[in-house]
């Protein structure tokens, strides 16, 4: 590819990419909600990928400060940037990267320990772990878009079913908002999302009914 080919196509995406995070910008309920465009660091094929990010900084917050410990290896405190959070782990070079990732996904600690556990071992034995999957629905579908690793075999523990019981209802809330709200000649997403999050005082996504 000629440089000058090379240069149109990186300002096209650069366009693309600031264009997005404008839209991303408008992601907002109160404070409570920040969502950006992420980079990452690793290249693949001569590319660099970059991806659409929301947080919920209620959610985030509680659970940094519940992982206190692992998180404060890269100086992270509950009150952290939700991007600082994200590239401290993004560019971790060791299985550390796995955990944090984990985490940030809200995944079980017992998927997470398995996870980075087995990398371990493959770094250091050149073994494949076995594993399974556990596939929580989302809207797009059914399998592999939430999904965490587990032991070859493994039986779903308690904590499994509490995430997959509130994804479930949060899922369903979702469905019938979207019916309502989203299509031709509706209100739109924005209006959906203050039906969900706001009451008379604050908009934030602790308000969210799931009935």
């Amino acid at each position: 590819m000629s440089r000058a080919k090379q240069t149109i196509e990186r300002a096209d995406a650069l366009e693309k990419i600031d264009l997005t995070r404008k839209i991303l910008e408008k992601w907002r309920c109160g404070d409570e909600i920040f969502a950006d465009v992420e980079h990452f660091a690793r290249e693949f094929d001569g590319k660099r990928f970059l991806d659409a990010v929301v947080f919920s900084r209620p959610k985030l917050r509680r659970m940094l400060g519940e992982k206190t410990d692992f998180f404060s290896r890269w100086g992270i405190t509950e009150n952290s940037h939700p991007l600082a959070v994200l590239y401290a782990v993004e560019y971790e070079k060791t299985t550390a990267r796995n955990a944090g990732y984990g985490y940030l996904f809200g995944y079980p600690d017992n998927a997470v320990r398995f996870f980075v556990e087995a990398a371990n071992e493959e770094d250091l034995t050149g073994r494949f772990v076995e594993r399974g999957f556990v596939s929580i629905p989302t809207f797009a579908r059914e399998t592999n878009a939430f999904v965490y690793a587990v032991p070859k075999n493994y039986t779903e523990m308690e904590t499994d079913k509490i995430l997959r019981a509130r994804a479930e209802r949060i899922l369903s809330a979702y469905k019938k908002r979207r019916a309502e709200y989203i299509g031709a000649g509706k209100k739109g997403v924005v209006e959906m999302l203050r039906d969900w999050f706001c009451d008379n005082q604050k908009c934030s996504p602790e308000n969210a009914r799931l009935e």
